[in-house]
């Protein structure tokens, strides 16, 4: 790959400089905060996840609009206009509180107090995923899912086009072709913003992103897993433990997962950040509601499925919150007024919680509702809940149903010790938000299973979020056992005991960590992408003849048009037939792709092996496997015009 080449230097300096001026932001919002309320690693993930919600929920705003075109000084403006409104924002609160503003004081962050044995563990478990996920992509460094590269074409599309079009990137325009509808990639609109922000910054391709951006974002979650855990359980252990279970989650092609740089994944690191906010808001940092709420708006443009599971989950929770503020009003001892006075106090975090997140973020879907906008109110109520609420199954894979498929992907060890957690807390109000939200994606794979439709999620892939709220319990439940051993075997080894066992387990869970390499399909090789490099030199705007695999690297590696590109499930993809015509045909088979099937465009470019002898194809470039050939119309034109004169 043509990213190779960058000098080390250079390569980490570009990731470090997007990076902070997208988290900037965010580390603005932390100093907001009350001192010595957060520890460093809860810091961390504040700062990245608030950061990047600001950043390109801004973009997109200001975009969408005012119409302002997406470009690297937009970008740039928007995060050091945050950031300066957020610090003039602390000054006037210093001020008014009568501290001394001096800058060492408005950049002081003083956390609470955090274990040098937990930082330990902390920081080798973060780098030990980091470098792991690093290795996903040594020996190929490209896209593994035809949904990144889709992904990754938009986000090029937004670059090139400054701002969100939601056309078509692939095809060149024609009147006959079937038009692909864009219209669903709307609602993920924010995630394009995001990919295109880091490549104005960083001055890479978005394709070159995807040999660090998957690790970032699995080391995110994972920062993120560990500061919810903490913030329920108050212990750092199940939230060590837990990073452990997360390592064990396997990644597919039917269900995604954390090595995909898809919109997918990257609500992983919304789902357990949002919790957080929520947990430590309603225990009393407020100011923490607020932070949950812009990100759970950030979400929702990121991946609506994400933001409907966090709203689902939540309502479960209040629901089954309900019985215990009932429970507190009978045990007060005072007047009526009295009792819900107290009541209300008491569970005042977690009202204010309920009501900004499910109330406030509501306001984010006016976007949505112009994009759903039928023409009048009935018909888009009805669209909205026969496209919204009401879905049929898409995957249609019946193994995700099978007991095997998900004790595979969760681990059978993960599985024994979720169990554990679940009957060890299955009553702690703690625990309560991870089983509720475990239910709500449970009920919603048996509808898959059992009635083959299901209510508010698109597709069967809830079943790994159904896994995400399972790896908590997880580790809440190796806690448990390890509490149990250290109370009934109270001896000087003991430590060393837990520790063997916590080691055995980490051991297990990254045992064939790689293995699911094998199931995940390469789906254009090395050399081609070489191949589709050079053809970036020659300006884009090119159509390219190619097969149908390698045609989805096309647009966002060369900027060029395609012929045909592999079809997305039951779809037809337009120009198959002159692909199969092309390739499993002689050369006078392959002239009338050009001159009697393409009529509606001329085709450029053909990328096919070497040595191809058509008078009417021009080697350009030749590699050992591969090479790209210009077309010759003229010649291809006149060998038909002197064959039907034969004739």
């Amino acid at each position: 790959m043509a990213l190779s080449f960058f000098p080390p230097i250079i390569y980490l300096s570009s990731i470090v400089f997007a990076s902070f001026f997208l988290v900037l932001p965010g580390i603005c919002v932390s100093l907001l905060l009350p001192k010595k309320k957060i520890t460093w690693p809860e810091f961390i993930g504040i700062s990245v996840m608030t950061g990047l919600s600001l950043n390109y929920a801004s973009v997109f705003f200001i975009h969408f609009l005012q119409k302002v075109p997406i470009t690297q000084m937009m970008v740039l403006s928007c995060s050091l206009t945050l950031s300066f409104l957020l610090l003039v924002s602390k000054i006037l609160l210093m001020k008014r509180s009568g501290v001394p503003i001096t800058v060492r004081d408005i950049f002081r962050i003083r956390f609470v107090e955090h274990g040098r044995g937990e930082s330990i563990f902390f920081t080798a478990a973060i780098l030990l995923i980091l470098f792991m996920n690093l290795g996903v992509h040594s020996d190929y460094s490209l896209p593994f899912h035809m949904d990144e590269w889709l992904h990754l074409a938009l986000s090029v599309q937004v670059i090139e086009e400054q701002g969100l079009k939601f056309v078509e990137p692939y095809y060149p325009p024609t009147d006959s072709r079937p038009k692909t509808d864009y219209s669903n990639h709307r609602l993920e609109a924010g995630y394009h913003v995001l990919i295109a922000s880091f490549s104005l910054l960083s001055g890479f391709n978005p394709v070159e992103t995807i040999m660090f951006l998957p690790a970032l974002i699995y080391v995110l979650v994972c920062v993120n897993l560990y500061i919810m855990v903490y913030a329920f359980m108050r212990d750092h252990r199940p939230a060590l433990y837990s990073m452990i279970f997360f390592a064990g989650l396997k990644t597919s092609i039917s269900l995604l997962g954390p090595w995909l740089l898809v919109p997918h994944t990257l609500g992983f690191a919304y789902i357990y950040f949002i919790y957080y906010c929520f947990e430590k808001g309603r225990r009393g940092l407020l100011g923490m509601h607020i932070i949950g709420m812009l990100n759970l708006l950030g979400a929702a443009l990121i991946h609506p499925q994400t933001a409907a599971i966090l709203y689902l989950g939540l309502s479960l929770y209040a629901i089954l919150s309900i019985p215990g503020m009932f429970i507190h009003l009978a045990k007060v001892k005072d007047s009526l007024a009295g009792r819900i006075k107290a009541t209300l106090h008491a569970y005042k975090g977690f009202i204010i919680g309920i009501i900004l997140y499910l109330v406030f973020p509501m306001t984010g879907f006016t976007y949505f509702l112009k994009i759903l906008w039928k023409g009048s109110l009935e018909e888009t109520v009805t669209f909205f809940f026969t496209k919204f609420i009401y879905f049929r199954m898409m995957l249609e894979i019946p193994v995700l149903y099978t007991l095997e498929f998900p004790l595979e992907h969760y681990g059978q060890i993960s599985a024994v010790f979720f169990i554990i957690g679940v009957l060890a807390h299955i009553f702690n109000k703690r625990c309560r938000l991870f089983i509720s939200s475990a239910i709500v994606c449970y009920y919603i794979v048996y509808l898959f299973h059992t009635e083959g439709y299901t209510v508010f999620m698109a597709y069967e892939r809830v079943l790994y979020y159904c896994f995400l709220f399972m790896i908590p319990l997880s580790g809440i439940g190796l806690a448990r056992i390890l509490t149990g051993i250290e109370s009934l075997f109270d001896h000087e080894f003991t430590p060393l005991l837990t520790s063997g066992i916590v080691l055995l387990i980490l051991l297990s869970m990254i045992n064939g960590f790689y293995s699911p390499k094998e199931n995940l399909p390469q789906i254009v090789r090395e050399y081609e992408y070489d191949a589709i490099d050079w053809l970036s030199m020659t300006g884009g705007g090119k159509i390219v003849l190619a097969r149908a695999r390698v045609s989805n690297a096309i647009y966002p590696v060369s900027l060029n048009k395609i012929v045909a590109q592999t079809p997305r499930g039951s779809g037809y993809s337009h120009g198959m037939k002159a692909i199969h015509q092309y390739y499993m045909g002689r050369c006078d088979e392959r002239r009338k792709v050009f001159t009697d099937v393409l009529t509606e465009y001329t085709v450029d470019y053909v990328i096919d092996r070497p040595e191809v002898e058509c008078d009417f194809l021009e080697p350009v470039y030749e590699a050992e496997q591969v090479a790209v050939y210009k077309v010759n119309m003229d010649k291809a034109y006149s060998h038909n015009v002197t064959s039907d004169q034969k004739q």
